[in-house]
């Protein structure tokens, strides 16, 4: 607490020149990126601050820990690095310390316990809603730009993002930086609703290896178990950082909910809809190599690999198809997947008040040879061939003209060449013609593929007004997309402390989402299935909104936001002949209001409780019948959801014990499933509970800390269904405990 008190005090007095001179010399200082030590590339750790901290003299993390009523730092809603409390957007931090006080296990796990998200997940990928706007089938958290210091690593043929434990290791994150709303003006395309920054540690801070060993068993019985591991250093101008991560669940027993409407279960599953092998098997993998030339210039190099293994018993094409056929044939849907990516970066400052960013980027992906659709076929299954890979280049300066005036503007370049969505038929059994597990070319449908590319120019200034201060935040971005041509979004807050105790934010901003390759051009498996729809337009966002931030007591704070967002042409899946396609239909206005209120006290202890309400109608283009079938009611996110938590460390003791609760309201279900019951209908509203007792301060080895954790997910063991499509709602996740022991060595 002594150590507390006094970078307090020093916080107040650096505080006090921060407002003299202006946010721009203190909170825009160069820092270390994914390959990057200038100020304007993306933070890879808050241990190399030059400017604040020669003030300050503690290490600037430990400075913004307790700037303006203990805010926390983020790059991701500037492009350059200040506390949360003056970003120009809604955003949340979380932190190391709250990933291992929460017992967090993956960025899916974040954001379902964070404010204006909701997550519904088909057991492969997650599917992330945001402020009322939930992702549509195939979804796959499209609806986010999801970064790792920076750099995108979305599965361009999907434009998804995966969330789960295959995205990162989670031993190599430092802090998790959140922005809700729009930000197409800074990131472009896919930048819709939102954008997580994924920020990772350095080799330096680590100075040796860490391993986090976990063993998870389920209520079915059911065990899986995962490894974490990472490995850094620094060594004269170099610094080096390795993780790699695998984890294995075994999801068997999961019942198909009852309130599926029309899941039409092969004839050999039909005395038993419940998961078989239903496996969740998830590898990530992350390097870093930089070069410190000098006090000014770094060099980097940076690799990065994920893959998934999952079983699709819950997926839209042949629910519940694992297990034997009547001739004794294995079935299994297989959804395996993997993507990468790999480039250079260099930072350095050209002037004392000018920074230069350069970056050059790799990406592939595509399905593993074990991908795998069941079809309804006794003959055949189906293998999909497509993939990804393409080059992203991008250059951007941060220039200091003032006290008070900075400016952040930049070019991008990307080149994403899609392999067709290609459907192969292989048999399962030997014809005249060809053995099983060959390809049956009569059957099967190959595609073309195409390039995809897209410019864009961007630029934003901020500019302070003393002695308020308010700050004034403007931003523009034009991308010219290979298919879609010109698309202009922008965005202006402002941001107002008229006390250090208090937080005033109102913005606009607007984004455009790129219809993805997959949407574009896929080729159905089956009848029902998605068919691709080349004449997609963009969809369009405008979000209005304002929040409210109030320290009320030393400890207690408030935070509160409203907000409006319209959206337009916005894509559903409408029958299309045989198949379901995506179409420009419909407009949704969605009107958002949230409220947390948290408290941080002695034995660093922390409670918690925030309430978040949705409004959201649509105007659909559909047929008078199926529009009053369905309603203009939305579908899938709940119209309320309550979050509460509470840790503490116990006294006396080396344990430190956390609890949450998660309260959903009724969710409506989709139109899909709507249209095929032949009515409306809700899944219900349910209370679901967490808990972890952990270890802290214990070495087993010298200098080196051991922590076990014992971590309860769905305690009370909800079985109510969250919405899902083709006929399927999808099952929660049920009870569940872990057990984890993390070694630093």
């Amino acid at each position: 607490m002594k150590r507390v008190d006094e970078l307090k005090r020093r916080t107040q007095r650096a505080s006090r020149s921060i407002h003299t001179f202006g946010w721009t010399t203190s909170l825009c200082a160069a820092f270390v990126g994914l390959g990057s030590s200038a100020s304007q590339a993306a933070p890879s750790s808050p241990s190399e601050q030059p400017t604040l901290g020669d003030v300050l003299e503690p290490s600037m993390a430990e400075v913004f820990d307790f700037v303006e009523g203990e805010s926390k730092v983020i790059w991701a809603a500037a492009r350059t690095r200040q506390s949360t409390d003056d970003a120009p957007a809604s955003v949340t931090v979380i932190s190391r310390e709250d990933i291992r006080r929460w017992g967090y296990q993956s960025i899916e796990d974040i954001l379902r316990h964070t404010v204006g998200f909701y997550i519904v997940s088909d057991q492969v990928i997650p599917n992330a809603g945001v402020r009322g706007i939930a992702g549509g089938l195939f979804g796959d958290s499209g609806n986010l730009k999801v970064l790792i210091n920076g750099h995108s690593v979305a599965f361009r043929s999907t434009g998804g993002n995966w969330l789960g434990p295959e995205l990162i290791p989670m031993s190599t994150v430092e802090r998790v930086e959140i922005v809700r709303g729009p930000a197409s003006a800074l990131y472009g395309a896919d930048a819709f609703l939102g954008v997580i920054n994924i920020v990772t540690i350095d080799g330096n801070q680590l100075l040796g290896a860490a391993v986090v060993g976990s063993v998870d068993a389920s209520v079915f019985g059911r065990v899986g178990i995962g490894v974490d591991g990472s490995f850094g250093f620094r060594k004269d101008k170099f610094d080096f950082l390795g993780a790699a991560s695998f984890s294995f669940r075994d999801m068997t027993g999961l019942p198909l909910p009852r309130s599926s409407p029309n899941a039409e279960v092969l004839e050999y599953r039909a005395a038993n809809p419940s998961a078989i092998g239903h496996q969740l098997d998830s590898i990530s993998s992350f390097v870093q190599l930089a070069f410190h030339l000098n006090s000014k210039t770094k060099l980097s190099a940076f690799g990065y690999f994920s893959s998934l293994d999952r079983g699709g018993e819950f997926g839209p094409w042949t629910p519940m198809s694992n297990g034997y056929d009547r001739d004794g044939r294995d079935n299994a849907t297989t959804i395996s997947l993997y993507q990468g990516l790999f480039g250079f970066q260099g930072n350095t400052s050209l002037a004392e008040d000018l920074d230069l960013n350069l970056t050059l980027e790799y990406f592939f992906g595509g399905p593993t040879s074990r991908d795998r659709i069941e079809v309804g076929s006794d003959a055949l299954f189906v293998r999909r061939e497509f993939g990804n890979r393409g080059v992203h280049a991008g250059i951007d300066v941060r220039s200091v003209w003032s006290d008070v005036f900075t400016t952040v503007a930049g070019i991008e370049y990307e080149s994403d060449i899609e392999d067709g969505f290609s459907r192969l038929a292989v048999l399962k059994y030997d014809s005249l013609r060809l053995r099983a597990g060959e390809i049956d070319e009569s059957a099967s449908t190959r595609a073309d593929g195409t390039h995809l590319w897209n410019l864009g120019v961007f630029g934003q200034a901020q500019w302070q007004i003393l002695p308020m201060p308010l700050t004034l935040t403007a931003g523009i971005r034009m991308d010219n997309h290979g298919i879609y041509g010109a698309q202009v979004t922008g965005r202006a807050a402002f941001v107002a402390r008229p006390w250090s105790s208090t937080t005033f934010k109102l913005m606009y901003g607007s984004a455009f989402k790129a219809p993805s390759p997959f949407l574009l051009y896929a080729n159905p498996l089956l009848p029902g299935d998605v068919i691709g729809s080349p004449d997609l337009r963009p969809q369009l966002v405008h979000t209005v909104e304002g929040s409210m931030s109030r320290i009320l007591l030393p400890g207690l704070t408030a935070e509160a936001s409203a907000g409006y967002s319209r959206l337009l042409d916005k894509a559903e899946f409408v029958q299309q002949g045989l198949h379901e396609a995506a179409q420009n239909i419909s407009e949704m206005d969605a009107w958002n209001l949230d409220a947390t209120l948290r408290y941080e006290g002695p034995y660093s202890s922390e409670l918690f409780i925030a309430i978040e309400k949705q409004y959201v109608t649509r105007r659909s283009g559909q047929g008078e019948f199926q529009a009053f079938v369905m309603g203009l009611g939305n579908p899938v996110y709940p119209d309320w959801i309550g979050r509460a938590g509470a840790s503490a460390d116990v006294p006396g003791l080396p344990l430190r014990f956390a609890a949450d609760a998660l309260v959903v309201s009724s969710r409506l279900a989709t139109d899909s499933n709507i249209v095929a019951l032949g009515r409306p209908y809700r899944l219900a509203a349910y209370a679901m509970l967490g808990a972890e007792l952990s270890t802290h301060e214990i070495e087993f080895l010298s200098g080196r800390e051991t922590r076990i954790s014992i971590i309860g997910r769905n305690l009370l063991d909800v079985r109510t269904p969250d919405a899902g499509f083709s006929g399927v709602d999808y099952p929660q996740t049920p009870l569940t405990l872990f057990f984890q022991v993390s070694q630093q060595l």
